[in-house]
C-alpha cells in the first residue's frame, strides 16, 4: 500500500467562505500569497499519499477541494466548526466531530457531526449535545469521502434553492440562526471551496460577477457587459456626423477664413443639437464613472438572482 499521511493543522489555506466584502485581502489574513501557493503546490505534488487534510480556525463547517494543473480534483480538506461559539456576525453553535476511518488503509469513511443548541441550552440551563448529521449516510448522500465526490457536491452549489446547498449552508453555522445565502454570498462559498489559490479566488468572484451583471443588466459599467454604452457611442457618432455633414453642405469647402462666419451662424441655428450632444456626453461620462468601482458588482447584486456556476468549475462533474 505504501505510506499514507494525514495533514492536521489549525489554519487552513485559501479564503474564508464567510468573509464577504471584508477589507482583508482575498478574505483571509493568515497565509501570505507566496506561502499559500507553496502549500498548494506541495499538496498537488504529494496528493497520492495524502489521505486527508483536517483544519479548523474558521469556526464554520465547510470543506475544500484541491485541483491539479488540468483541473482534476486530487485532494480534499475538511474544516470542522469550533466547540466555542464565534461572537461576530458569522456566529455558530458549539460543535464536535467524530471521524470514521478504515484502520487498514487509512481511508476516511464518514464522520458524525455533533452540536449544542446554545440558545436552548441557555434557556434550559442544561447542555444537551446531539448528532447533527453524518457526511455520507443521511446528509449529502456521498458514496465516498474523496476529492471527486466533494467536487461533484460543490458543483451543485449553483443556486440558493438547491437542496444540497441549503443543507450545506445550514450546517456551515452549525444550525445557528442565519439569513438566506444567495447571489454574492453563495458565490463566495463556491469560490472559497473550489479556488484555494488567492488569485484564482479573486478571478472566480470577478468572472462570475461580470457574467451576473451581463445576464441581468445590473450596474456593471459600459465596459462590463452593459448594452447602454454601445448605444451611447452610436448616438454620439450619429449626432457628430450629422453636424459635420450639415456644416460641409451649407458652408462648402471654401478656404479659411471665409467659412468661419458661416460655421458660427450655422452652429447658432443648431444650438439644440449641441445641447443634445452635451447631454449624451454627460450620460456617457456617468456610465464610465459607474464602471470604476468594480466592487460594486460584488456588493450590490440584484436580489434573488440565480445563475449557473458550472462553467466556472475547475473540472467537469466526474
Amino acid at each position: 500500500m505504501g505510506n499514507k499521511v494525514y495533514i492536521v493543522g489549525h489554519i487552513p489555506p485559501g479564503s474564508d467562505e464567510r468573509h464577504i466584502g471584508h477589507t482583508i485581502p482575498f478574505g483571509h489574513s493568515s497565509f501570505t500569497e507566496k506561502n499559500n501557493a507553496r502549500y498548494l503546490r506541495l499538496v498537488k505534488r504529494y496528493s497520492s499519499i495524502i489521505q486527508g487534510q483536517f483544519f479548523g480556525h474558521l469556526h464554520s463547517d465547510s470543506f475544500r477541494v484541491v485541483y491539479n494543473e488540468v483541473g482534476k480534483p486530487v485532494s480534499w480538506m475538511m474544516i470542522a466548526p469550533s466547540i466555542s461559539p464565534r461572537r461576530s456576525s458569522e456566529s455558530n453553535n458549539p460543535a464536535m466531530r467524530l471521524y470514521k476511518f478504515d484502520t487498514d488503509t487509512g481511508q476516511v469513511l464518514d464522520y458524525t457531526q455533533y452540536y449544542l443548541d446554545l440558545e436552548q441550552a441557555n434557556l434550559l440551563e442544561e447542555a444537551a449535545w446531539q448528532p447533527e448529521y453524518n457526511l455520507t449516510t443521511y446528509y449529502y448522500g456521498l458514496s465516498e469521502v474523496s476529492a471527486v465526490a466533494l467536487h461533484n457536491l460543490a458543483d451543485r452549489f449553483n443556486n440558493a434553492d438547491d437542496a444540497q446547498f441549503m443543507k450545506y449552508y445550514r450546517a456551515n453555522s452549525v444550525r445557528h440562526a442565519t439569513g438566506t445565502c444567495e447571489g454574492v454570498c453563495l458565490l463566495n462559498h463556491y469560490c472559497a471551496i473550489t479556488r484555494l489559490d488567492y488569485r484564482d479566488f479573486r478571478t472566480c468572484l470577478e468572472t462570475a460577477a461580470k457574467a451576473l451583471a451581463s445576464k441581468n443588466g445590473s450596474p456593471g459599467g459600459p465596459l462590463r457587459g452593459s448594452n447602454t454604452a454601445p448605444m451611447l457611442y452610436r448616438l454620439v457618432a450619429v449626432t457628430t456626423s450629422t453636424l459635420l455633414i450639415q456644416l460641409l453642405l451649407t458652408c462648402g469647402w471654401r478656404p479659411l477664413p471665409a467659412p468661419v462666419a458661416c460655421w458660427f451662424s450655422l452652429l447658432a441655428d443648431t444650438f439644440i443639437n449641441f445641447l443634445l450632444l452635451l447631454l449624451l456626453l454627460l450620460v456617457l461620462l456617468l456610465q464610465l464613472l459607474l464602471a470604476l468601482p468594480r466592487w460594486l458588482i460584488l456588493r450590490v447584486p440584484p436580489p434573488g438572482v440565480l445563475w449557473r456556476l458550472v462553467t466556472l468549475t475547475p473540472g467537469r462533474r466526474l
